[in-house]
This record gives C-alpha cells, structure tokens and sequence, in this order.
C-alpha cells in the first residue's frame, strides 16, 4: 500500500478521531498509523485489471472507480477508438503499466 502524509496539522487532525471513526475509515480501506494514511491502489487488483487502458501506476482504487464508470459509460468512444481516459482529459501525467 501506498502512504500518503495527511498534512503538517496532522496532530490537531488526529485529535478529532476516536476509534469508531478510524475503524469505519478503515472499513474503506484508509488506515490511520502515524499520522500517515494508507491508500490502495491499483497495484493490489488482480493483474487483469491492469489492461483497461485508463490504468496508472499508484492510481487510487477510488480514481479506478470513477475512471471504470466513464470507460463503461462512453463504450461507443471505446470502440470507436476515440476513448480518451478523464485523467488525461484533465492534462495529467502518469506512468502506464508496460503491458
């Protein structure tokens, strides 16, 4: 899993969380140690997943979720060959899996 620093006020951040929050956060899959949050990322699904052509390197399962629903609802663009995943839609940059 990826870590990902909550921020320089994490002390005062954490302050507010009780275990219940933490265990319906964790329920999720964000685990709170240290002042750091564990996100998932693509890198823990099942290898196939990988090929969808929206996948990144350290994409959020949370980012795969929404990019999966465009992929799904813009299908005819799929087939078309005129797809073109939200993140590079929006100008960002990421490293592709060398499938």
């Amino acid at each position: 899993m990826s870590s990902i620093e909550i921020n320089d006020h994490s002390d005062e951040f954490m302050k507010y969380f009780d275990d219940g929050c933490e265990k319906k956060l964790e329920a999720i899959g964000i685990h709170l140690e240290n002042k750091t949050k564990e996100v998932q990322t693509v890198e823990q699904l099942d290898p196939i997943m990988l090929e969808y052509p929206f996948i990144y390197k350290g994409m959020t399962i949370d980012a795969y979720h929404e990019e999966k629903k465009y992929y799904g609802e813009h299908w005819s663009e799929v087939h078309a060959g005129t797809y073109k995943p939200l993140w590079k839609q929006r100008g960002e940059e990421h490293e592709r899996f060398g499938l």
